[in-house]
């Protein structure tokens, strides 16, 4: 596999981590005044060890994803050397992954912290509101991408 694709996915691994890992971990931690997405939007000049400490503090990152499965392997193995957290992987169809994503939201279960699938799919997340805007220091110098 191309070593770039490997370090593009691991940054959008990271993207997540920074964004929805650790939302539920710190809500629970010192910052339990915090909206899940005042966390999502969080800033501060420690933000990225933040998130970090309070995805270690819940233990894992739960991943759905539609991407072949080799491909994710080297990825998910790239980002637990690297931070130390687990990731649970659940990996299926682009339409089996949305459904298990809207199906668990109407149950009011929130299991997955990143969804990795295909554009059409993330369009329909995107329709029924089921995506936080966040706040990634990384996009900042490609403007806003999401409306």
């Amino acid at each position: 596999m191309n070593s770039l694709f490997v370090k593009v996915y691991v940054t959008l691994l990271l993207l997540g981590l920074n964004v929805l890992t650790a939302i539920p971990a710190l809500a629970q931690s010192k910052k339990a005044e915090l909206t899940v997405a005042e966390i999502a939007l969080f800033q501060g000049d420690n933000r990225l060890q933040d998130l970090i400490e309070g995805a270690r503090k819940e233990g894992e990152l739960t991943l759905y994803g539609s991407m072949t499965a080799g491909d994710m392997v080297l990825i998910v193995d790239a980002f637990t050397k690297k931070y130390g957290i687990k990731v649970k992987n659940w990996r299926s169809s682009s339409e089996s992954v949305l459904q298990r994503v809207v199906s668990e939201t109407r149950a009011g279960r929130f299991e997955a912290d990143i969804v990795e699938n295909n554009a059409p799919e993330m369009e329909a997340l995107h329709r029924e509101k089921l995506l936080q805007h966040s706040s990634v220091p990384t996009f900042s110098r490609w403007g806003r991408i999401t409306s």
